[in-house]
């Protein structure tokens, strides 16, 4: 499983082609590549390298070859899933609704689908999530502020995310 190739642990590297070329050096013994299709750069780089190993691909595009999400719906205290996989609709609640949160969730999908791990547990165990200490922890501040507590990230992405998260 790749995930998000992102501003994050970018120290080191020249640039993000060559972060982008290292990660992927940990995948030439790996039989099978999880990936979001969606992402345009990745995508192009897993195929040119790995076109021979069975790639399994996850997104908005109907070229996914795991599931396709078909709707997300961010309620309150809540994000609703929709998504296609073979050929089927199927339909996943989390109790998360930041972009970041829905991302890794959407990585933990695709891992439990290829698996064939059962809906109803994978709903179940998603319910069961909880909040990370430290990470997007909401506080209210002086004078009706608010305060995203989000400690151990310090990065430009991580700042997005949690101007996202705080617009939500």
């Amino acid at each position: 499983l790749i995930t998000l190739i992102g501003d994050a642990h970018a120290e080191g590297f020249r640039d993000s082609a060559e972060k982008l070329n290292e990660k992927l050096d940990l995948f030439k013994d790996a039989k099978i590549i999880i990936f979001e299709e969606d992402d345009a750069i990745l995508k192009k780089a897993i195929h040119d390298r790995y076109d021979e190993k069975r790639l399994c691909s996850w997104g908005w595009y109907k070229s996914s070859t795991l599931f396709k999400i078909i709707d997300i719906q961010k309620l309150k205290n809540k994000a609703d899933i929709l998504i296609e996989h073979n050929s089927t609709q199927k339909s996943f609640s989390m109790p998360f609704t930041d972009s970041a949160s829905i991302q890794n969730i959407m990585h933990c999908l695709a891992v439990l689908l290829l698996l064939d791990i059962p809906d109803e547990v994978i709903n179940a165990g998603f319910q069961k999530l909880q909040n990370i200490p430290m990470r997007l922890e909401l506080k209210n501040g002086i004078h009706n502020s608010i305060l995203i507590n989000d400690t151990y990230n310090a990065d430009l992405q991580s700042f997005k995310i949690a101007l996202d998260f705080l617009d939500q």
